[in-house]
C-alpha cells in the first residue's frame, strides 16, 4: 500500500539553479527506500521539498505534485504532517536547540502533548537505544558531532512517524554507532514504519533497502532492486561509495626517518563543568608527529580526536602537560606564525567559511599571510581546478552542499601551504569522484613536504593514505603502528 507519492517535481532556485528535475518517487508502507546521488545532485532539497520546507521556508520555485497517504501536502497542516514525517537533518546541529541533550527529546514530545509518563519513558527508551544515557545532561555545544548526531537522531526516533526521511544520517557516527541505527531501523522496518535514506555511501545502507533510486543533477537516472546493479556500475558511472578502491591506493607507505615537527607531553584536558566531577576528554597523551608523515587519528565518537586537535592549534589550553612545535613551546608562536605551521579544517567546516563568495574565501588567507599576488593567484586556481570549485566561484559559501564547503575549506588551508594539515572528518560528504580528487590533491601536498593528520570514521580512506595509524580510546592512545607498503 502507497504511504507517500512525488510526481514529476520540479524545484529551481532563485539564482536559476535546477535542483530537481521531473522526479518522481514512490515510498509503500513497511519500505525502505535508498536515495542515492553524488555531491551536489538534490538529495537534501529533495528531503525539504517533501516536509514543504521548500518553498514554505526556503524559497523556490516548485514543480509537480506531493501525495501522502492519498492526500497532497499542501492540503496537510504543518503540525499533522510533523506527526507523520519526520527528517533528520545532514547537519544535526541545526536540531539540537535545547540547553541539553534530554531537553531536546523532551521538546518534540511536548509538541505531541503526550503526557510526562509516557515522555519520560520515551525519552528514557532512545536515550539508551542511542548509547546516550552519560550525556543526557551535556549541552550539545559540549557534544562530539557524532555525538550530536546521535542526539538528533534519537530526538525524532521517540516521535515514531509513519515515515522517516534521514539526510546521510551515518555522517558523523562511527562504526558501533551506524551498525546500532540499522539495526533500529530494521527493527522500525519489522514495525511497518517506511523509512526514505538519502546517502552518497551505499556499504551499510544498501543492507536493509528494498530499492535504490540514484539522483543525478536532479534527475532519476535508476531505480531497482539493491541486488539487480553491481557495484561497480554504481561506483565507476554514478560517483556512488561501494568499496574501498581509490586511484591513489597503492602509493608507498615506507617508514622514513625524520626529525619530530609536533609532539604532545603529558597532555591533559577537561571541559568546564558544573559538576563537582569533571569528564576528562584527554589523559596523558604523549605523542610525536615526524615530518611529512600521513597519520590517520582512529576512534569512537567523544574520544577526544577534535579536542586534541583543537589543543594543537592553541584553540584549546590543556590543564597540564604542554605542546611542542618545531622545538618552540606552541604559546611562545603569534597567530600568524601558528598559521604558517599548523592548519586546522574543522569537522564542521561552514564555522570557517566567513566571505561573501567563494573566491574571496580562496584568497583570505594567502592574503593575511602576505603571499605575492601573482602566487596567490596561482595557487588558487590550482586548488579550485583540483578540488572541482572552478564552477563554483561567484557563488556564497553558505549556498554550497556541505562537501563543497569542506572541499573549500580544504583549498583555502592547502592555499596556505602551512607545514602541518590536520583535516577532521575530511571524507565526509564526499562522493567517490571528489574523494579521489581529495585523496591525490593531499597525497601531492604531502610529497611536498605537508605532514598529515587525518582524523576520521572512514577507515577505507584512511587505510589507503595513512602510514601510520593512532587510535583514541576515552582520552587515551590505545594503540599507535605504523603501515608499511602493502
Amino acid at each position: 500500500m502507497r504511504l507517500l507519492e512525488a510526481k514529476n517535481l520540479s524545484v529551481t532556485y532563485p539564482n536559476g539553479e535546477k535542483a530537481l528535475d521531473q522526479f518522481d518517487l514512490t515510498v509503500d508502507h513497511g519500505e525502505v527506500v535508498l536515495v542515492a546521488g553524488g555531491t551536489g545532485s538534490g538529495k537534501s532539497t529533495l528531503a525539504q521539498r517533501l516536509l514543504n520546507v521548500i518553498p514554505n521556508q526556503v524559497k523556490a520555485i516548485c514543480e509537480g505534485e506531493i501525495l501522502f497517504s492519498d492526500e497532497s501536502i499542501e492540503n496537510i497542516p504543518t503540525h499533522h504532517l510533523s506527526k507523520q514525517i519526520q527528517l533528520i537533518l545532514q547537519n544535526p546541529e541545526a536540531m539540537l536547540f535545547a540547553l541539553n541533550v534530554e531537553g531536546n527529546i523532551h521538546f518534540g514530545l511536548e509538541n505531541h502533548c503526550l503526557d510526562k509518563a509516557t515522555i519520560k519513558n520515551k525519552t528514557q527508551e532512545v536515550l539508551s537505544l542511542m548509547r546516550l544515557d552519560s550525556l543526557r545532561k551535556r549541552s550539545p555545544m559540549e557534544l562530539s558531532g557524532g555525538e550530536q548526531q546521535a542526539a538528533a537522531i534519537a530526538s525524532v526516533l521517540a516521535l515514531a512517524p509513519s515515515l522517516y526521511i534521514l539526510d546521510e544520517p551515518l555522517t558523523y557516527l562511527d562504526l558501533s554507532g551506524k551498525k546500532r541505527l540499522l539495526e533500529h531501523l530494521k527493527q522500525l522496518k519489522a514495525m511497518g514504519k517506511s523509512i526514505l535514506i538519502l546517502e552518497h555511501r551505499l556499504d551499510l545502507a544498501q543492507e536493509i533497502a528494498d530499492r535504490i533510486v540514484v539522483l543525478k543533477d536532479g534527475k532519476k537516472v535508476l531505480d531497482t532492486k539493491p541486488n539487480e546493479i553491481s557495484s561497480k556500475e554504481l561506483q565507476e558511472n554514478l560517483g556512488l561509495r561501494t568499496s574501498a578502491s581509490f586511484s591513489f591506493g597503492t602509493t608507498e607507505k615506507e617508514i622514513k626517518e625524520t626529525k619530530s615537527v609536533l609532539k604532545f607531553k603529558d597532555l591533559s584536558f577537561s571541559y568546564p563543568s558544573d559538576h563537582k566531577i569533571e569528564t576528562p576528554i584527554l589523559k596523558n597523551i604523549s605523542l610525536d608527529i615526524f615530518e611529512q608523515e600521513r597519520i590517520a587519528l582512529l576512534g569512537n565518537n567523544g574520544s577526544g580526536k577534535s579536542t586534541l586537535a583543537t589543543c594543537a592549534i592553541g584553540l584549546d589550553k590543556p590543564q597540564k602537560g604542554s605542546i611542542i612545535l618545531k622545538e618552540k613551546q606552541l604559546e611562545k608562536y603569534t597567530t600568524v606564525e601558528r598559521t604558517k605551521e599548523i592548519g586546522l579544517m574543522f569537522q564542521k567546516p561552514e564555522s570557517q567559511l566567513f566571505c561573501q563568495s567563494v573566491w574571496k574565501e580562496l584568497f583570505f588567507g594567502g592574503k593575511n599571510l602576505n603571499i605575492a599576488e601573482e602566487e596567490l593567484h596561482e595557487r588558487v586556481d590550482t586548488e579550485a581546478k583540483e578540488l572541482g570549485l572552478s564552477h563554483l566561484m561567484e557563488k556564497h559559501p553558505a549556498t554550497l552542499s556541505r562537501g563543497e564547503m569542506r572541499r573549500l575549506a580544504l583549498a583555502s588551508l592547502l592555499i596556505m601551504q602551512s607545514s602541518i594539515l590536520i583535516l577532521d572528518e575530511p571524507t565526509i560528504g564526499q562522493d567517490y569522484f571528489n574523494l579521489d580528487k581529495i585523496g591525490n590533491r593531499l597525497l601531492e601536498a604531502n610529497r611536498s613536504g605537508t605532514t598529515l593528520i587525518l582524523i576520521t570514521h572512514d577507515q577505507d580512506f584512511a587505510k589507503q593514505l595513512a602510514t601510520r595509524t593512532i587510535l583514541i580510546e576515552k582520552g587515551e592512545i590505545k594503540e599507535n603502528a605504523h603501515l608499511r607498503t602493502l
